[in-house]
């Protein structure tokens, strides 16, 4: 654990240098997100443009990952597609761990490559190999190559599938059938531009802990115990998509434009209904939930299909969100998506195609036809028009950011943009106050897995949110009342989680009693021998946060005034439990006062200079 390596790869000139990672950072930024976040920093400047050669495409593996434990990251960074923001995003898999075993714990990855190549990476070895063979395939049909070339089954990889070749925004990098990481900022778009094909790992090398018997007794421990929640035995049972009879009894699922729940209508697409498909509960690297289904339908207009999944996202947004209400036609689409390397069905503006084609905004003459609610065959057109730009409708989605100028101005009124940005669908949302208000303030606008609290829904006692939240939180999901310190908690929370490769699903996300600042001390303690108290976690997790939020200011994006929510978000709940609630923008401007101030920032949002000394944060030289 102590010679954590980093290797600096230049595709332009196909060099490589390797070097251990110095102990200054690991302590001020521990791994993973945080060194991805500081040498994005570092690296960039306001100047810095996600497309040009030296804009650095950053892939980290958590403190964690590779060991037995409760989760095995690999985390992954660089500038957004999304005016030159910050981009952060998460992987599951077996990647990560393959890395660490050959010996890179980083890879920052800059240049341009004139072909396609890929790196593979075996102990403490990288070399650069001609991609054509691979280029134009899916994402699995990558993979499969790769390890077929190699004659190597135990090889693992990072790849992009033809949406990142073509430089589709929402495209994101992929590992394993489905794990998916960058989706929200294009970070497939940033590897396909480099012309880097895939990222190959397969080590025998060992990770050395300072105490391993102490640790494998206490991980143990650890394990079981999670175990013992209802939340985490419920995700081995269902995975993620249980979380979709929740969020539609609860009225935070949209059904078509009139923001009714479907009812009981939704039990068509429940999460017990993708047990005639599952082949078994699948893990990530030492992960004890075993979260993942591994699906496959034998007969029928769907016949022959096999992945894994779907997510929840999957099921509410691309099933429930087209009033697609068949499991076998989500079960398809979802896994055309993953093929394509275009996740959760493409995301954004093509979650919004039934609504705004039924409000007249979008024609059939538009599209090239028309994509009715419920009409699996057209969103499958549709997804396939994107990842592949193969229509002009397709190719202006494929866009995202810059779609709104290339269709029906009012799309862009209905949709909702920030700066450039669409949002996608507001899944109701505005009536759980927390969700819209995190999303707001996150890194990645629109993004809901570095800060949202997803125990905000389950109504705990105020005298027990008081005590685990160090201060006054309610307990109802529709009032702002210390939503501010909620949000900022577990952002916190979630940025040492990433550092050390934790699944979100194991952390407090939806679960009170699962590892927090406590577990993690420990955790450091017996792989390294290094020292941390709670002090120490909440100064490097404001300090990696800050320093996401320096490099949005130093692109003139980090400060206040581009804090806002799309019109749609704002507009009245029409239909459910939640009719007529909406975001009072009085409260909004209140939370993010508190959130500002929770951080040291000032009232606007910035990082004031006196911050910035105090934890210590200085661009890292001689890169």
């Amino acid at each position: 654990m102590h010679d954590k390596k980093i290797a600096w790869i230049d595709l332009t000139n196909r060099t490589v240098k390797s070097e251990t990672i110095p102990m200054e950072w690991r302590r001020k930024f521990l791994g993973a997100r945080g060194l991805i976040s500081y040498l994005t920093w570092s690296l960039t400047d306001g100047k810095s443009d996600p497309w040009s050669p030296e804009a650095p495409l950053l892939i980290g593996a958590g403190w964690m990952t590779g060991m037995p434990s409760f989760g095995g990251r690999t985390f992954i960074g660089g500038l957004s597609t999304n005016k030159q923001r910050v981009g952060i995003g998460t992987v599951g898999g077996h990647f990560g761990a393959e890395m660490r075993y050959a010996g890179f714990d980083l890879l920052v990855i800059r240049g341009k490559s004139e072909t396609p190549v890929y790196l593979n990476i075996t102990n403490d070895n990288i070399e650069f190999l001609d991609a054509d063979y691979l280029w134009g395939l899916e994402v699995r049909e990558s993979q499969e190559a790769i390890r077929n070339y190699h004659d190597d089954h135990e090889i693992r990889s990072l790849v992009i599938g033809p949406a990142g070749e073509n430089g589709v925004r929402m495209s994101p990098i992929m590992t394993g059938w489905k794990n998916a990481g960058g989706a929200g900022w294009g970070a497939g778009w940033l590897m396909g531009d480099k012309k880097l094909k895939a990222i190959a790992a397969h080590g025998t090398g060992e990770i050395k802990l300072t105490y391993p018997n102490e640790y494998l007794s206490w991980m143990k421990e650890q394990q079981d115990l999670l175990l013992t929640r209802k939340w985490v035995k419920a995700l081995g049972r269902y995975g993620s998509p249980l979380l979709y009879s929740v969020s539609n009894s609860g009225g935070w699922v949209r059904s078509k434009k009139t923001d009714i729940p479907l009812g009981k209508r939704q039990e068509a697409i429940t999460a017990d209904k993708l047990d005639p498909y599952t082949l078994r509960m699948a893990a990530c690297d030492s992960c004890p939930a075993h979260c993942r289904h591994s699906h496959y339908i034998s007969e029928g207009k769907y016949a022959g299909t096999m992945g894994e999944g779907p997510e929840y996202s999957g099921v509410s947004g691309g099933g429930a969100g087209h009033e697609i209400l068949d499991i076998e036609a989500i079960l398809a689409l979802t896994d055309q998506s993953d093929r394509a390397g275009i996740t959760v069905l493409g995301g954004g503006l093509v979650g919004e195609i039934n609504s705004l084609m039924q409000e007249g905004l979008l024609t059939e003459e538009d599209v090239g036809y028309y994509v009715d609610w419920g009409d699996a065959d057209a969103l499958s057109k549709l997804i396939d028009d994107v990842a592949y730009r193969r229509t002009p409708f397709g190719d202006a989605l494929a866009d995202k950011e810059d779609a709104p100028k290339r269709l029906p101005p009012a799309v862009s009124d209905w949709v909702g943009v920030y700066e450039g940005g669409i949002r996608g669908h507001r899944a109701n949302m505005g009536g759980v106050k927390s969700f819209p208000l995190a999303q707001m303030v996150n890194v990645i606008p629109s993004y809901s897995k570095t800060n949202r609290p997803g125990m905000d829904v389950l109504g705990l006692p105020e005298k027990f949110l008081e005590e685990f939240y160090g201060g006054k939180v309610s307990n109802d999901y529709r009032s702002y009342e210390g939503k501010d310190r909620m949000v900022w908690f577990h952002e916190m929370m979630y940025v040492i989680g990433d550092c050390l490769g934790i699944c979100r699903f194991l952390t407090i996300f939806n679960c009170p009693h699962a590892p927090k600042f406590e577990e993690y001390i420990e955790l450091i303690r017996l792989t390294t021998g290094m020292d941390f108290s709670m002090e120490d976690l909440w100064e490097i997790a404001n300090r990696i946060i800050t320093i996401e939020r320096l490099t949005q200011e130093q692109h003139g994006f980090g400060s206040r005034q581009w804090e806002t929510l799309p019109e749609m978000w704002k507009a009245p709940i029409t239909g459910g439990v939640l009719a007529g609630d909406s975001l009072d923008p009085v409260k909004v401007d209140e939370f993010l006062d508190g959130f500002y101030k929770l951080h040291g920032w000032d009232n606007n949002g910035v990082p004031p200079k006196e911050l910035i000394k105090k934890l210590g944060i200085a661009k890292a030289k001689k890169l």
